[in-house]
């Protein structure tokens, strides 16, 4: 094989990877190595790749590849190859869940492009993770960290309490996009009130005279729980009957949420309001209100709370707006994650963000 095929580049940035590696398991000089096909298949690279990479090391002493024998740890110092090059890039691991088509669009889903501009000489790693593969995914991404580059921190959303319990293991800076579950470690949150949105929000509508409204929610995480209770309970302080409030879950599936609000719209006593977690299932129950005839802002007022930038909003919808901006607030996520690198104590562990009601006229 011509290992001057292989594009240098690859090698090198490879070579970091392994060099790393050994430097993070702490291997000694005389132990045993990965195989080239080892290599090719946990660092995800081709075969030529791999053994290009791991004969630059060989030919440092780093590694000692022994015919027939396997490949071992060499006696010379774990050092990249591109080790006197510039100081790497601070490194921010963001950590999303998928958009389903049609479906849910996830908070903060501007954050990474936010964070960017937070922190310019930082490298974001966006990492598009299905549920139940967090720990999976977080534990490689520090893995894949480049050679000596700083780890300014996690950046991560709702999630299950195995991401959390691990983030607090591997003790990394970290701050959660949203509400804790009970029971899990305490992590830095940014996020809204959702105890204070539902209340505003049902109290909203209830002052403009509705007494048979919708809930749409996402899922069933604690802020969804949370934000359903206070407007439960503004029902029950304003003195109207349980019957009043039809509460319903949709997940990612938007059609299903569009037929079912279509139907309760064309029943004679259709709901006069919809309450959504968030601007996609406004923008669904929009959609479901013009198929059975109904005006928005007319007929019937939609209103949702949920912490979406960048998200364009009609002027007739009833939202919670956040009054800081997305870059404001990354701002604020990059310092609580270098406060708790650099050691200090967090002036607000768990920020709120402030928020004004949307109403448009009638």
């Amino acid at each position: 094989m011509n290992r001057q095929a292989i594009p240098a580049k690859l090698s090198v940035e490879l070579g970091s990877r392994l060099v790393e590696d050994i430097r993070r398991r702490k291997l000694e000089p005389g132990a045993r190595y990965y195989t080239t096909a080892e290599v090719s298949r946990r660092f995800k690279v081709s075969l030529q790749t791999a053994a290009s990479a791991m004969a630059r090391l060989a030919e440092r002493d780093i590694l000692v590849r022994l015919r027939k024998r396997g490949t071992f740890i060499g006696p010379a110092p774990a050092v990249p190859e591109d080790a006197s090059a510039a100081a790497p890039r601070p490194q921010i691991i963001l950590l999303m869940r998928p958009v389903a088509p049609g479906g849910y669009i996830p908070s903060f889903v501007g954050l990474p492009i936010f964070l960017n501009r937070a922190m310019p000489d930082a490298v974001v790693h966006t990492y598009v993770v299905e549920k139940g593969e967090d720990v999976d995914v977080l534990k490689q991404a520090v893995t894949l960290l480049p050679f000596g580059a700083p780890l300014i921190g996690v950046v991560t959303g709702d999630r299950e309490r195995p991401l959390y319990e691990t983030l607090h293991a591997l003790q990394v800076p970290a701050v959660v996009c949203g509400t804790l579950e009970p029971g899990v470690p305490d992590l830095p949150t940014v996020g809204l009130d959702y105890e204070e949105a539902g209340q505003t929000l049902a109290r909203c509508l209830i002052r403009r005279g509705h007494k048979r409204i919708v809930l749409q929610l996402a899922g069933a995480s604690e802020r969804d729980h949370v934000f359903a209770d206070s407007i439960a309970a503004s029902f029950t302080e304003a003195g109207l009957p349980a019957t009043a409030l039809r509460v319903r879950t949709y997940g990612n599936d938007a059609p299903v949420a569009a037929a079912a609000l279509t139907q309760m719209f064309r029943e004679k006593n259709r709901p006069t309001a919809v309450i959504s977690r968030g601007p996609t299932l406004a923008q669904i129950a929009h959609g479901a209100a013009e198929a059975a005839g109904l005006r928005v802002g007319r007929n019937v007022d939609i209103a949702w709370a949920d912490e979406s930038w960048q998200v364009e909003t009609q002027p007739y919808y009833i939202y919670i707006e956040p009054l800081i901006t997305g870059d404001e607030l990354a701002r604020r996520i990059v310092g609580m994650l270098e406060d708790q690198r650099a050691g200090r104590r967090l002036r607000r562990r768990h920020f709120k963000v402030p928020t004004r009601l949307h109403e448009p006229e009638r």
